[in-house]
């Protein structure tokens, strides 16, 4: 995230905008930065070349270079969706407002089989934090923050063997806590898988899910949050949260 987010935002708003995709934004020179965020990021490029396409940079064999031209992240990330992943990713999240607690099924299916060292990981983002911004005079509003990755930086090993098998569900289960100060109806889920050789990352593919009601993401639900019952109704309605 550089001090020039304005033109970033813009351009990952057009990234964001595509079907299919999943945009995380990195802070790491403000109040909104956190420690396995940076780290993370700096344990592939070095702090001085760091940028925020990042996510898109980790393609097919690491073959994407590092940018600091945002206006080149669209289409690397068209070159990117033309690839065919071998793996779907599915994710049940359910969140209980009352105790603030997620938890967070996250499955890896693969389409055909690749021999490698697999890591799973789910990320927390807010939406509409506002806050001050190098290049803007007065209140910022940021999206799609990275507040934390719920397997830290390295992500969880051992769910999906290094021989996979196709077809079959590799599955694992997050759990945490939303801190009090996060806007629960503001929040974005982005799960993940990435394969690790030894020389880069490649993240292999990803799926998002919004409980955002800001109308970042209308055609997302965010129906788990709570349950009517019963359905079909025909006088009354109980809901619970």
């Amino acid at each position: 995230w550089c001090p020039n987010c304005p033109k970033g935002n813009t351009e990952a708003d057009k990234i964001e905008a595509l079907p299919g995709t999943a945009v995380a934004k990195f802070h790491t020179g403000d109040s909104y930065s956190f420690t396995d965020g940076q780290s993370y990021y700096e344990s592939y490029f070095q702090a001085s070349i760091f940028t925020p396409s990042g996510m898109i940079n980790m393609g097919e064999s690491g073959a994407y270079l590092v940018n600091s031209y945002s206006s080149s992240w669209l289409e690397e990330m068209q070159i990117r969706s033309g690839s065919i992943s071998p793996l779907e990713i599915t994710f049940s999240p359910n969140l209980i407002i009352a105790s603030r607690q997620l938890t967070v099924d996250l499955t890896a299916k693969f389409l055909y089989a690749e021999d490698g060292a697999y890591y799973m990981n789910v990320y927390i983002l807010e939406n509409g934090i506002v806050g001050t911004q190098n290049s803007v005079s007065g209140n910022y509003t940021h999206n799609l923050v990275v507040r934390t990755m719920l397997a830290g930086s390295a992500g969880t090993p051992g769910i999906i063997p290094a021989s996979p098998v196709v077809n079959i569900n590799y599955t694992n289960a997050y759990n945490f806590t939303i801190p009090s100060d996060w806007n629960l109806k503001k929040l974005v889920l982005i799960g993940l898988v990435f394969r690790k050789d030894s020389s880069s990352s490649n993240l292999l593919n990803a799926a998002k899910y919004s409980y955002d009601v800001t109308g970042l993401e209308p055609e997302l639900s965010s129906s788990n949050i709570f349950k009517i019952y019963p359905n079909l109704a025909n006088d009354n309605i109980e809901i619970l949260l």
